[in-house]
């Protein structure tokens, strides 16, 4: 995410499903307390 990858690009680097991502996402920025992606970079 840091690097700007879109979710897409992440789940075929890492083989794993486009739900996980935002799901793995959505978490981060909940335990972090920020807005948005953009908010973590």
């Amino acid at each position: 995410m840091s690097e700007g990858h879109s979710s897409k690009l992440i789940t075929d680097e890492l083989c794993i499903s486009f739900h996980t991502v935002n799901a793995h996402r959505q978490k981060i920025i909940e335990n972090t307390k920020t807005r948005s992606t953009g908010g973590l970079v």
